[in-house]
């Protein structure tokens, strides 16, 4: 299932104190490995789960939607610090929104087959088509009253 850590959860297959990664192991950009203490959420995309926070980039398997675009993901988990809600019926209506930034190619995979002593060698190459996305809201995530002295 995974590895565990001293603070660690094991859940649907992710570990709570794990930095963001995205599908090939990239670290990538989240306001969590800066020490907020958001909201978060697992969202499932392309038959893989995801542990996503508001302001989050990652790479998802690709969509079907442009540049630009905005898009949800299906939330099977909410967890606040407090509270964690995974009642599918609870769930059934929140999104999770986030906003397309790039539709790439990730780095090539070499696929070597090799029978010994049968003079068999296969080589092919393979690059998996990627969305870049940004998480823009994730539903129960309230924004910090602005005081008027910060405002300024």
């Amino acid at each position: 299932m995974g590895k565990s850590c001293e603070t660690g959860v094991i859940l649907a297959g992710f570990i709570d104190c794990a930095p963001v990664r995205s599908y090939y192991g990239q670290l990538l950009h989240s306001p969590r490995n800066e020490g907020f203490d958001h909201m978060y959420a697992i969202v499932s995309t392309g038959g893989k789960q995801y542990k996503v926070a508001k302001g989050d980039v990652i790479d998802v398997e690709k969509l079907d939607a442009q540049p630009g675009d905005q898009v949800s993901l299906d939330v099977l988990l909410l967890a606040d610090g407090s509270t964690t809600t995974s009642d599918p019926e609870a769930l059934a209506s929140e999104k999770v929104v986030a906003k397309v930034v790039d539709q790439h190619k990730a780095p090539k995979v070499t696929v070597f087959k090799f029978h010994k002593r049968k003079r068999y060698q296969r080589t092919r190459g393979h690059r998996q088509q990627l969305t870049t996305l940004e998480i823009v809201e994730v539903p129960g995530d309230v924004e910090a009253p602005v005081s008027a002295s910060t405002a300024e």
